[in-house]
C-alpha cells in the first residue's frame, strides 16, 4: 500500500479528469483507497467498490483520519449483481489497474452501464510495471501477459474508440534504505526463497546510486508505463445539444 501511495501516478491520472465539486465518481477496485481518497476531495461523492474485507477497512480507517465522509465503501466484485448492492449510475466510472478478471469485455459492459459520462481505464503499458531483468536476475521466467492493447481490442470491437493517454512514471526511485528499495522490487514475485531474495539484492544494488542527501535512488531500466484509456458514454452524447440544422440557401441573407 505505501508504495503505490506514495507514486506521483495518482497525481497525474487525477490531472487528466475533469471533476468539480458535483461529479459523482465510481472507483472500481478501489484497494485501500489509493485513488479513492484524493478523489474525495475534490469530488461530491466517491463510491469505492472491492471485494476485500480488509481493503475497504483500511480504506475506512484512512478516510476518517482525513475527516472524509462523502466516500460509500461497499463490498462487491466485479461478478457480483451490483443492482442487489446499490450501485447506481455516476457521472464517472474508473478502474485503475483493477481489471485483472476473466471477462473483461463483461467487466466494461459493467462501468458502461454505472457511468453517464465517461468511463476510465488504466491498464499496464507492457513489460512494466514488472522488471524483466529482476526476473532473470532471480532466475525465474518473465510473463509479461496481455496489456493495453488487449483492451483497445475489445472496446473496438463494441464499437468503441477511445482516447489514450500515457503516463510515465520516472525512472528513478528514493530509497531511505536498501531493504525499501528492495521490497520495491519483491512485490514482483511470488513466495521468495532466501536464495531468491539474496539474488533479487544484488540485483537491486548494480541499479542503484547515492544522492547528495544519503538517499538511495534506484535507476530502473524499464520506468513504469500505464495507458489511460477512456472515452464519452452515450448517455454523455445524448446530454449534448444537438446542432441547429444548416440554413438553406434561400433562407441565408444575402
Amino acid at each position: 500500500m505505501a508504495r503505490t501511495a506514495r507514486s506521483p501516478y495518482i497525481t497525474h491520472l487525477i490531472s487528466q479528469l475533469n471533476i468539480t465539486r458535483k461529479s459523482t465518481i465510481l472507483d472500481v477496485g478501489c484497494g485501500p483507497g489509493t485513488l479513492a481518497i484524493p478523489l474525495a476531495r475534490r469530488a461530491g461523492k466517491v463510491t469505492a467498490v472491492d471485494y476485500s474485507e480488509e481493503m475497504l477497512n483500511l480504506l475506512k480507517s484512512r478516510a476518517g483520519k482525513a475527516a472524509l465522509k462523502n466516500i460509500v465503501p461497499i463490498r462487491c466484485a466485479w461478478e457480483d449483481d451490483w443492482r442487489h448492492h446499490g450501485i447506481g449510475i455516476h457521472d464517472i466510472a474508473i478502474a485503475s489497474r483493477s481489471l485483472n478478471v476473466a471477462d473483461l469485455g463483461a467487466a466494461i459492459d459493467t462501468l458502461i452501464e454505472h457511468a453517464s459520462h465517461q468511463v476510465v481505464l488504466v491498464e499496464r503499458i507492457s513489460p512494466t510495471p514488472r522488471d524483466p531483468e529482476a526476473f532473470a536476475a532471480v532466475g525465474r521466467p518473465f510473463k509479461h501477459g496481455p496489456d493495453y492493447r488487449y483492451t483497445l481490442n475489445i472496446l473496438i470491437s463494441k464499437g468503441i474508440h477511445p482516447e489514450v493517454h500515457h503516463i510515465e512514471m520516472s525512472g528513478h526511485q528514493r530509497f531511505a534504505t536498501m531493504d525499501e528499495a528492495v521490497a520495491a522490487y519483491a512485490w514482483m514475485f511470488d513466495d521468495l526463497t532466501n536464495e531468491e531474495y539474496d539474488r533479487l539484492s544484488s540485483y537491486v544494488k548494480t541499479r542503484v546510486v547515492h544522492d547528495h542527501d544519503g538517499n538511495l535512488v534506484v535507476a530502473r531500466k524499464y520506468p513504469q508505463r500505464w495507458a489511460m484509456i477512456s472515452w464519452q458514454t452515450q448517455r454523455a452524447s445524448d446530454d449534448q445539444p444537438s446542432s441547429p440544422p444548416p440554413r438553406s440557401p434561400e433562407n441565408q441573407s444575402a
